[in-house]
């Protein structure tokens, strides 16, 4: 089952230890929330929530773990990928077999649903990928992998020091070679704990069920990762992540490692742009993946 492809998605198979915490991007949110805020359950996605009763914006990047916190109801946020591009040159970790890939304009378009559950659809809107195997070129190119989701947050949202949500999800992912797409299904849990003084900690840990190709076996993927990150000044945060994992029960396989680096900036209330790079330190991982992005609240 190989564990590329799917950058965007976050369906990357792999194993750190649960524990790990991650910090979400905006790493100040918890110290602007009141202790005890008002009742939001009567708004919903055609009931816009008052201006003065959102919430900080939050975002799903450009770390590629998840945020508990979900989005105003009766508000949308588009989140994207301006740019990304992925040099490996041990293609899934073979000696001889080096790739590069990159996508246009990925996004990830949310809406605000209820006070605590928004729905998500995540689009590789054109994706290119070059393989080269013993010096021999092949291209693949086309629409990417389509991910609808739902994220439902159980505690945390508008209060407190911690935030908990649920987030199932079905992405059909393009089968290379054909037009066919694989189906594949997963629930991630993200996690965040706020330390005070700028700084925030959590975890997100993820399984899917997929598989590789329409005549492969399913296997279960599981992911993991760990982020810290501080407000530098003002609207301008930094944040460091650990992101990797592994097939269940295929030793095989191996395992794929990330360390990444980023910057946000917050320009207003509802807008934000991002940039970093992701570098892999395990021969199964893109060994260098840059990306610039934005979202946009409205």
């Amino acid at each position: 089952m190989s564990l590329k492809g799917r950058g965007t998605l976050g369906v990357v198979a792999g194993a750190l230890a649960p524990a790990l915490l991650l910090v979400t991007t905006s790493p100040t949110r918890a110290d602007a929330r009141q202790d005890s805020p008002p009742s939001k359950n009567q708004y919903n996605l055609f009931h816009r929530t008052p201006r003065d009763l959102r919430r900080p914006l939050t975002t799903d990047r450009p770390d590629r773990t998840e945020s508990p916190y979900t989005v105003d109801a009766g508000l949308f946020q588009v989140e994207i990928d301006v740019f990304t591009y992925g040099v490996d040159h041990s293609e899934d970790g073979q000696a001889g077999v080096a790739g590069n890939s990159f996508a246009i304009m990925p996004f990830n378009l949310k809406a605000g649903l209820l006070h605590n559950v928004d729905l998500q659809v995540v689009l590789e809107t054109w994706a290119w990928k070059q393989e080269t195997v013993d010096g021999a070129v092949e291209r693949q190119r086309g629409l990417g992998a389509v991910t609808v989701r739902t994220k439902i947050n159980l505690w945390g949202n508008d209060a407190g020091r911690t935030a908990f949500a649920v987030m199932p999800y079905v992405a059909f992912v393009a089968d290379p070679g054909s037009s066919q797409r694989l189906v594949n299904g997963g629930v991630i849990f993200p996690l965040r704990v706020d330390l005070g003084r700028g700084w925030g900690i959590g975890t997100m840990l993820q399984f899917e069920l997929a598989h590789a190709s329409p005549d492969a076996p399913r296997n279960v993927a599981m992911i993991a990762s760990a982020s810290v990150g501080r407000s530098i000044t003002g609207p301008l945060s930094f944040f460091v992540e650990l992101y990797g994992g592994m097939v269940l029960g295929d030793a095989s396989t191996g395992w794929e490692g990330t360390g990444d680096v980023g910057l946000t900036l917050g320009i207003g209330p509802n807008v934000q742009v991002d940039a970093g790079v992701n570098l892999g330190f395990t021969r199964l991982a893109e060994d260098v993946h840059p990306f610039l992005g934005l979202s946009v609240r409205f």
